[in-house]
């Protein structure tokens, strides 16, 4: 999906973060078959939103063979988003999950930034 595409509606982030238990809220806004991306909310003590945009990396399928060459073009996209700010972390289900906190004017931008990266993806095998 172009990024002209792409609806990041902050004021419904915020109204799910409120009614929610833990004042969180997440929506995925692009799906691809070895990454997404997604915006969330959370409220902090003083009831003010800080948002933040995440992108989750599949390192390799449970059931596929290891490919070095795929990893280390994985690992220049993760580097990438460490040089970006984005605090970078495994999960348990071989996924790469790095996340950045976004003042909320800025998360179109940012979003824009991390499309710039993952197009790196795209040339790895």
């Amino acid at each position: 999906m172009p990024p002209s595409e792409i609806e990041i509606d902050t004021q419904r982030l915020k109204s799910k973060a409120k009614l929610d238990d833990i004042k969180e809220s997440y929506e995925t806004i692009e799906q691809a078959l070895n990454y997404k991306i997604g915006v969330g909310t959370r409220m902090d003590q003083q009831k003010d939103n800080l948002f933040f945009l995440e992108v989750v990396i599949s390192l390799c399928e449970y059931d596929d063979d290891l490919e070095i060459e795929s990893l280390r073009g994985k690992l220049g996209v993760l580097k990438g988003f460490e040089k970006l700010g984005y605090t970078v972390r495994m999960e348990e289900d071989n996924s790469i999950i790095c996340e950045k906190d976004v003042l909320e004017a800025n998360i179109y931008e940012e979003y824009k930034k991390s499309k710039i990266i993952l197009d790196d993806l795209s040339c790895v095998p």
